[in-house]
């Protein structure tokens, strides 16, 4: 298993054992709208009543609710772990990305220094896997960044 594996592994042992929320849009803002657009029933705040939000973040979690509605493998269990795996994933995908923009900008050595701390951050442990548009955010600006030939 290569290095993407075993970040997965840890970011989705992470995601399962974190039992406290952090802020409410973490639920009100991805996961209850996800939730309603894949079951047909939740509560969508005054922002998408408006509509201020976009779509994009809660299909992400709507689309694994809907393969486990279609599955009739709809579980409470299963509707309230299926995102946490895919957050934890998506985290993973932002700990490679780091690792490879501070290689490239900084060498091997630091590039493995960089991911070490970051790992053992509290902070990275307790939100990057949280269905939060902004853990989202943090791993695409990485993706972009590691994709973007900047000038050296």
């Amino acid at each position: 298993m290569g290095l993407l594996g075993w970040l997965v592994l840890l970011r989705c042992a992470n995601a399962l054992a974190l039992r406290t929320g952090f802020a409410p849009d973490e639920f009100w803002q991805s996961l209850e709208v996800a939730h309603g657009l894949a079951f047909g029933y939740g509560h969508r705040t005054w922002e998408w009543q408006a509509g201020l939000r976009s779509w994009l973040h809660p299909l992400l979690f709507a689309a694994p609710y809907a393969t486990l509605r279609a599955l009739g493998l709809d579980a409470p269990w299963a509707v309230l772990v299926a995102p946490k795996l895919l957050q934890g994933a998506l985290a993973a995908l932002g700990d490679l990305c780091l690792l490879r923009l501070a290689e490239r900008h900084l060498g091997r050595g630091a590039g493995r220094w960089a991911l070490a701390c970051h790992l053992c951050s509290w902070f990275s442990l307790f939100c990057c896997p949280r269905s939060l548009a902004n853990c989202l955010e943090a791993t695409l600006s990485l993706a972009a960044l590691v994709l973007w030939p900047l000038p050296e």
